[in-house]
């Protein structure tokens, strides 16, 4: 045999079992090709933004709506309308019931008492009952939080009031969130923004309000359930009406004020 033929089949064999041992290895997880390049890398970004995306995603809310009306003796209609809300969570579903439950055992509770009044007032025959419309609106989702905005507006013989209030949840547990529970001091400058609010309320004369001693303590009403509310860049307190004055009043606290002082997972 020739030399140069003995020298290409001495090659062959080598690749040969090169090729062996090459799968071999392969086979038994000893290389692994999956190699990270740039691609890799970009994809694993975007599924990453996607996965935070989701997060925001993942309640599930939707709102029935039940009416209750009656119509006196003159003909005269007392309609009042609210919705019911449900929560659903596929990864957070434990949460979602429990913010369910809390949210509805509110309207339930108001419901009652809107029904008897409509009752009362058809008994009465009054001339102009009007009814009531108690709607949640404007549910704000964070990845760890929630917010419901709930409106009240109408009233009865004649008397027309609204008011607003605000619901908040941590978002993986469904727990009620306070001022005192979001941030270190978040109490604190929210309290210290609406005395400043007042303060300067009473020396412009923009705002009617009652004399210091005819107030509501400022502490009782920052502990007080539905007295406030996350926005998309913001926290808004809302001061019952008769609280601090004869009108409702809302004050605005800007996401540069307070964003530093709450907990990371709470952070705008």
């Amino acid at each position: 045999m020739k030399k140069g033929k003995v020298i290409i089949i001495i090659l062959l064999i080598i690749i040969i079992i090169g090729l062996i041992s090459f799968v071999t290895l392969l086979l038994t997880g000893a290389i692994n090709l999956n190699v990270k390049n740039g691609n890799n890398i970009a994809n694993e970004k975007v599924s990453k933004e996607n996965v935070e995306s989701n997060l925001e995603n993942m309640f599930n809310i939707t709102y029935k709506e039940e009416e209750y009306s009656a119509t006196n003796d003159r003909n005269i209609e007392i309609r009042n309308l609210r919705n019911i809300p449900t929560v659903t969570s596929s990864q957070k579903p434990n949460a979602a019931e429990k913010i369910t439950n809390y949210l509805v055992d509110i309207s339930n509770k108001e419901w009652k008492i809107i029904k008897k009044a409509t009752d009362d007032y058809v008994d009465a025959n009054s001339f102009n009952d009007l009814g009531v419309t108690y709607l949640y609106r404007n549910s704000i989702i964070n990845k760890n939080r929630l917010s419901f905005i709930l409106q009240m507006n109408g009233g009865f013989g004649g008397v027309t009031w609204s008011s607003e209030e605000g619901f908040n949840f941590d978002a993986n547990t469904g727990e009620v969130l306070t001022l005192k529970n979001i941030g270190e001091d978040t109490y604190s400058i929210v309290k210290e923004e609406c005395l400043e609010y007042i303060e300067t309320a009473e020396k412009t004369k923009s705002q009617n309000l009652y004399d210091s001693d005819q107030r509501r303590d400022i502490d009782v009403l920052l502990n007080t359930v539905g007295i406030w509310y996350f926005e998309y860049n913001q926290l808004i307190v809302v001061f019952p009406k008769y609280s601090i004055g004869p009108k409702a009043i809302k004050i605005k606290i800007k996401k540069s004020i307070i964003n530093d002082s709450l907990y990371d997972k709470y952070k705008f």
